[in-house]
């Protein structure tokens, strides 16, 4: 496993401070990716604060940091994540994100029934779990095939009739 080195407040408050002032303008005329003002309507970041992090007096909160990243250019978050040695980050669609979730949670599924495998047998609370991540899954597979345009037959899921039954 490759060692990371810890990246300091200061590296960070450099790279974010450099970056944010290259997509973002105090004003229209400035030819960046947005002003300071059109950044806090799309955000909800109040427009002093937007100032604090555009002249490096603060960095934001995890959840400013994602609300900026959601408004501004992948290029500004590819800046920011190149620092722990990531990159090529890009916009994704609606239909992108739903499919990803998906597939998260088939392999959290599949990691889960490695685990309950692992004595060689499923007992009954593992069979519980399985169930409800399976249903769970079966209801977005439903919801993705709807949104994407298709006609969304999906059948009740035959483990829940049986188990509603019971």
């Amino acid at each position: 496993m490759v060692k990371s080195q810890p990246i300091a407040h200061e590296t960070l408050q450099a790279v974010f401070t450099a970056a944010f002032r290259r997509v973002v303008g105090t004003y229209q005329n400035q030819n960046k990716a947005m002003t300071l003002a059109e950044l806090a309507r799309r955000t909800g970041i109040k427009g002093r604060t937007l100032e604090a992090y555009r002249d490096g007096e603060t960095l934001p909160s995890s959840i400013n940091m994602v609300r900026i990243q959601a408004a501004l250019p992948a290029s500004f978050t590819n800046e920011i994540l190149a620092l722990a040695g990531f990159g090529n980050a890009k916009r994704m669609s609606g239909r992108e994100i739903d499919l990803h979730g998906i597939n998260a949670q088939v392999a959290e599924f599949v990691a889960t029934h490695a685990q309950h495998m692992a004595d060689g047998r499923l007992d009954h609370v593992e069979v519980a779990l399985e169930i409800d991540l399976a249903a769970a899954i079966h209801s977005l597979l439903g919801d993705f095939i709807a949104s994407n345009g298709k006609v969304a037959n999906v059948a009740a899921f035959p483990a829940l009739s049986k188990a509603g039954a019971a």
